[in-house]
């Protein structure tokens, strides 16, 4: 999952193996990115994941430093020059608000400093002020959330940038269109109001709706997603997959010739699989020791012969983990009946929350980053 922030949208074989089962559980429940405030204030060393993720966004954060020590324009001011300036005024002309209303003001703040958080990206959180053309004082406001993904060689080592942007702007310009022929899936995922490759020497630039102005957050940082979370968000990615089998049986020669061949992998590569296969197998072995551990902390077991069974899945995963590559290179290569679109990096920074006035979550979207 992962984009870390990123889309890495591809088709991806959903086997029915133990393996590739909890290997998708596992992403859910045990997110590299993140450690507890309780670890950190005991002083728990971080997993190497998310020590790796940590000194990645510091070189970020000197990169962006020393771009501003020489006088460069940050990504952030740069990618809020281009809104006000260029992309509103585009937008207002193409009538994406409404053919009845003009800009009356932009306010762009920076989310995460300079938007370094991100990674490969910089996001602003924007408010676009519009007022009706009629002149009868009715105004309005719009929340978006603007994002660019710029040329990053330090990124690639974890993931092609070009390729990931160009699977975002894809997926909203084509995929997901593409979808909602075949069903409503906008209780999936953001609106989208703009986006486009190779902009302004920007290798992506989208424009998505603010999620928080209707009452969406991420998760709180924790070592395991709760149950409440993980089913309602295994629901959502089901729902996601299930429409790569509906336009296979619909119409099936368009999705696989015109459709799937508009994503590619940005991922699994030689370099990721040196880069990167510790990392991974650091984190899944994580999993697989807490799993094991409440197993064998069972009291009672009803169920002599399930039991023994659940703890060799868990033998046969915690051997996939000692290197999963190969494992992940499989599950990237379509097999027919099984192949589908996949979200890609199915992480909890990668799903939004609603949550009822009990607390618990109601809904999820899942945005394609």
């Amino acid at each position: 999952m992962p984009y870390q922030l990123t889309c890495t949208n591809r088709i991806m074989l959903l086997n029915k193996k133990d393996v590739l089962h909890v290997f998708v559980v596992f992403s859910c429940l045990f997110p590299s990115t993140v450690i507890t405030r309780a670890q950190q204030k005991k002083n728990v060393p971080l997993a190497s994941g998310v020590a790796s993720n940590r000194r990645h966004l510091r070189q970020c954060h000197q990169h962006h430093h020393a771009m501003a020590a020489e006088g460069k324009e940050q990504p952030a001011v740069r990618l809020a020059r281009l809104l006000k300036d260029k992309l509103v005024p585009r937008m207002v002309s193409r009538g994406v608000f409404g053919s009845a209303w003009q800009v009356q003001g932009v306010e762009a703040v920076p989310i995460g400093g300079q938007g370094e958080d991100y990674w490969s990206s910089t996001t602003l959180a924007t408010t676009l002020k519009l007022a009706e053309k009629s002149g009868n004082d009715k105004e309005r406001s719009v929340a978006l959330v603007v994002k660019c993904m710029l040329p990053s060689a330090e990124f690639d080592v974890y993931s092609l940038s070009a390729v990931l942007a160009d699977n975002e702007v894809a997926m909203y310009n084509k995929v997901f269109p593409f979808l909602e022929r075949l069903g409503d899936a906008t209780d999936l995922y953001p609106k989208c109001y703009f986006a486009e490759s190779d902009v302004e020497g920007l290798l992506s630039l989208t424009v998505m709706q603010d999620l928080r102005a209707d009452g969406f957050s991420l998760a709180k940082e924790r070592v395991a997603l709760d149950k409440n979370h993980v089913m309602l968000a295994l629901r959502a990615v089901g729902r996601l997959h299930a429409f790569s089998y509906a336009a296979k049986a619909r119409c099936r020669r368009e999705f696989l010739e015109h459709v799937v061949p508009l994503l590619s992998e940005p991922t699994y590569t030689p370099a990721w699989h040196a880069r990167w296969s510790p990392i991974m197998a650091a984190t899944m072995l994580r999993g697989v020791a807490r799993v094991e551990a409440r197993l064998k902390d069972l009291k009672a077991v009803k169920d002599e012969g399930q039991h023994q069974r659940r703890l060799d899945g868990l033998a046969r995963m915690r051997a996939v983990a000692q290197d999963a590559f190969p494992a992940m290179q499989a599950a990237v290569t379509a097999q027919e009946p099984a192949g589908v679109i996949v979200h890609g990096d199915f992480s909890r920074n990668n799903m939004t929350f609603h949550y009822g006035e009990d607390g618990l979550p109601d809904q999820v979207l899942l945005p394609i980053r």
